[in-house]
């Protein structure tokens, strides 16, 4: 039984219609599986299953999400359309100004249900549409790396925040670290604002991993030897320019340098960054010019399972972001006991367990000591994670409660 059953009592006279938005994709997937982990967490909670639950997502996210029919009572999907209509195109432009957005589709689905609430409303509050709009907000990297943004993109934000604080909608933010950010715009804020760091409830994609299945996974891609999985450390990160698979590099190469044994360093990830188009192109010539084609393995995009067959059987799980939000590999790494081995940002001291490793995240010669070690194998044992993740399940359900049902919010 997951570590999240029976940790909220219900009242059973909910009957809230809450609708929520998969609106990232294509460019960021961890969208996708931060609006399915809530949903999935969310369903182990008594007081949830007295809701009915519409998602409206795209047809290439809609198995994802249909999975979650079996955890909830009262669920439904509905298609998003890839068209927009002439006069939402028409007017876009125009209300973006006005720090608002139209939205055809999603203002006929709320009306159609009859929509308590919208969840997660990641840009403009939209116009004519039912029920409290609750904002979300996964990071302020601008602040932080301001090179990686135009000029256009920046003052779109700046707009964005801008309008959010005007506001009096919620806004949900997953880290203190991310709070601090927000009070740097909107000093005066009106909105209320809630800390909510999600977790990652993957019990059943791990049921469904059975021994046989994660070495057939990982023969795959070259990762079983022997009757055993090959030590290696992983990095579950896309190639965008912050995730910072250079000073990896850099570490290897100091390694190579240094004549000391190279760890296998296995990465996947969607290949594509699209504030710079060549950026993967760049690592993969770096790496071949190196001759670290044997120690720092890129597999792209693989299939679910398969990516927690990698990360389950790791020696250690590498996050050398320059920034982050909360990050799902984390959350996962933890679940399954990885050793995790961090970039020093405040929100990794935030979200990481007490024995994690740190090292800056310009340091070559601190990360290079880190995966220089012997990782021996070893396994945290389930009552141990289990205990781990229960407590963050029960502050995440109750505060998601009190937010999505409270009586003030639902009369606004």
């Amino acid at each position: 039984m997951s570590v999240l059953r029976d940790i909220s009592n219900g009242d059973g006279n909910l009957t809230r219609q809450l609708l929520f938005l998969v609106e990232p994709g294509r460019e960021w997937i961890g969208g996708v599986y931060y609006v399915r982990n809530i949903l999935k967490t969310l369903s182990f909670a008594p007081w949830f299953q007295e809701c009915f639950i519409h998602v409206l997502v795209r047809k290439e996210f809609r198995e994802t999400f249909a999975m979650l029919a079996n955890d909830i009572a009262h669920f439904q999907l509905h298609d998003r359309r890839e068209a927009k209509p002439l006069l939402e195109r028409l007017t876009t432009p125009f209300l973006k100004r006005l720090g608002k957005i139209y939205d055809v589709q999603i203002a006929h689905v709320a009306r159609q249900i009859q929509a308590d609430l919208v969840f997660p409303v990641s840009f403009y509050p939209f116009l004519g549409v039912r029920g409290t709009q609750v904002h979300w907000i996964p990071d302020f990297q601008e602040l932080h790396l301001p090179q990686y943004f135009s000029a256009s993109e920046l003052e779109k934000r700046a707009r964005l925040y801008r309008g959010i604080a005007k506001g009096t909608n919620p806004l949900i933010l997953s880290s203190r670290s991310s709070q601090a950010d927000w009070e740097r715009c909107a000093p005066t804020c009106r909105n209320r604002t809630w800390i909510l760091p999600f977790i990652s409830d993957i019990e059943a994609e791990i049921a469904g991993l059975d021994a046989a299945k994660e070495a057939a996974l990982l023969d795959e891609v070259g990762l079983w030897s022997e009757g055993a999985a090959k030590p290696y450390v992983y990095v579950p990160n896309q190639f965008w320019q912050h995730k910072n698979h250079e000073l990896v590099l850099d570490a290897l190469e100091l390694l190579q340098k240094r004549g000391a044994s190279l760890p296998t360093v296995v990465c996947t990830g969607n290949v594509a960054d699209h504030r710079s188009k060549d950026h993967a192109t760049h690592i993969w010539a770096r790496v071949e010019a190196s001759g670290l084609a044997e120690s720092f393995r890129i597999l792209s995009m693989v299939r679910r399972p398969q990516q927690l067959a990698i990360m389950k059987n790791a020696r250690a799980v590498l996050q050398p972001s320059r920034f982050e939000g909360w990050n799902t590999g984390i959350m996962e790494a933890m679940r399954l006991g990885r050793p995790l081995l961090m970039s020093s940002l405040d929100v990794h001291r935030e979200q990481a367990p007490e024995d994690a490793h740190f090292f800056a995240p310009d340091s070559a010669v601190q990360l290079a000591d880190l995966l220089g070690r012997d990782w021996p194998e070893s396994r945290v044992s389930e009552a141990i994670l289990k205990e781990r993740n229960g407590a963050a399940a029960v502050r995440f359900v109750e505060s998601v409660r009190e937010l999505f049902l409270g009586t003030e919010l639902m009369s606004q």
